[in-house]
């Protein structure tokens, strides 16, 4: 599962959106006071698809599979 995450600032507002390409799909994640504002929704964003999706493939994929994506913790690389 891969996805791409873009934060961007809009000059005439001041505010950040965000949006996330995921299998090629853009998702609106949402629009941010502050960059960090916006770091941390994107993180949350991204959390809850993963456990979302796991949701969906529980009993379908290995346990330890399914298990590991409970237990991802999404970062952004500084």
């Amino acid at each position: 599962m891969e996805a791409d995450t873009n934060i961007v600032l809009n000059n005439t507002t001041g505010k950040y959106g965000v949006t996330m390409s995921i299998l090629g799909k853009n998702e609106d994640v949402g629009t941010f006071d502050t960059e960090e504002e916006a770091r941390q929704g994107y993180i949350d964003y991204k959390q809850d698809y993963i456990w979302n999706y796991a949701k969906k493939c529980k009993g379908k994929v290995p346990h330890k599979t399914y298990e590991a994506m409970m237990n991802w913790v999404v970062e952004i690389a500084a």
